[in-house]
């Protein structure tokens, strides 16, 4: 957009005109109001030249110049009436008059593009080629549109189809991502391996607390067999004093025995955790195998096989490690998953 042509000093004298103001009201019977509908005209024309041409840079300069020509006229008569005195006009007001004649005859030859001596007056000939060239630059905006329009279907229709093709991949990818977590968090939990290799040996969460169970037990063996030699009790004490020592021997064994039930709760628990998490890496690793077995188009099927999948991954079910008293086994296995596919 050309900013210059409104930082003009002609262009920035004629936005400050208004029609009200130049019809004089104040002068009351004496006011420029015969003339109202011709500065209505020449300035809406004038407005809209000016808005042509800073929108359109590739407007000739020489056509550009020739409305600064215009404005710059009307401009002289907007002055006139601005600058008039009805004090200094008492002679039948013979220069209000002439003012107005002046506009009149300026209207005139604009629009019937000659004067009385004959001289060309380009006036609409300069409006209408500005219009032309707005027309055609709407013309070419509307192409160029078009044109970007096609282009960013054509680019969605491949992007769909690109998300399409990633959706299908990704959705195997991340079946088998989650698979490999869920693996990963079964070793986590439990894992013994011995091997032959040099230092292979690994251990789990539930290793550990069997290891640390079996310590205790064993450090317990060892309490019970020499609790005498390192907890004394001297029955010829006061009996207040035996009947502290007897206490400190039942809270150091009862102590004892509740490491050692509470070491072996940590492994059972962490066996069931192993134990769920592997059902679930095998559900998801069978997963792919149920889904391409059904047609594409039964969308029933294929939602209640999802809601058997998300059952067997999110609800709890039973180990065999924890007592299951206070909850049911409501996972299905994936014999069940099977049977169901088939009955479908």
């Amino acid at each position: 957009m050309d900013k210059t042509i409104r930082e003009s000093v002609s262009v920035t004298q004629f936005l400050t005109y208004t029609v009200t103001d130049l019809l004089r009201q104040e002068l009351g019977v004496k006011s420029f109001q015969e003339v109202e509908h011709i500065l209505s005209d020449t300035k809406r024309m004038l407005d809209e030249m000016i808005s042509i041409a800073e929108s359109h840079e590739s407007i000739p300069i020489g056509l550009k110049n020739l409305i600064f020509t215009y404005i710059n006229e009307f401009n002289v008569f907007a002055a006139e009436i601005k600058n008039y005195n009805i004090d200094n006009d008492p002679s039948n007001f013979q220069l209000r008059n002439r003012i107005i004649t002046n506009i009149q005859n300026w209207y005139l030859n604009i629009f019937q593009g000659f004067d009385n001596n004959r001289n060309i007056n380009n006036f609409l000939q300069v409006y209408n080629s500005l219009k032309i060239h707005s027309l055609l630059g709407l013309q070419k905006d509307k192409a160029e549109i078009d044109k970007l329009k096609e282009e960013t279907e054509t680019a969605n229709k491949k992007a769909n189809e690109v998300i399409s093709l990633l959706q299908s991949k990704a959705s195997a990818e991340t079946v088998q991502d989650y698979a490999t977590i869920f693996q990963m968090q079964s070793l986590k939990h439990s894992n013994f391996i011995i091997g032959f290799k040099p230092l292979r040996f690994r251990l789990g969460n539930a290793e550990v607390w069997l290891f640390i169970s079996l310590i205790q037990i064993f450090s317990f063996g060892l309490l019970v067999v020499n609790i005498n030699r390192i907890f004394p009790i001297d029955f010829s004490n006061k009996p207040s004093i035996v009947t502290v020592e007897l206490i400190t021997r039942i809270l150091i064994i009862s102590f004892s025995i509740y490491l050692i039930s509470f070491a072996f709760k940590q492994y059972n628990i962490q066996k069931h955790l192993h134990t769920l998490n592997r059902h679930r890496q095998n559900t998801l690793n069978s997963f792919k195998l149920f889904i391409e077995s059904l047609d594409a188009n039964d969308i029933a099927t294929r939602n209640a096989l999802m809601m058997e999948v998300a059952k067997a991954i999110y609800e709890s079910g039973q180990s065999g490690f924890i007592s299951g008293k206070e909850s049911t086994d409501n996972t299905p296995s994936i014999i069940e998953m099977t049977r169901f596919v088939n009955q479908k």
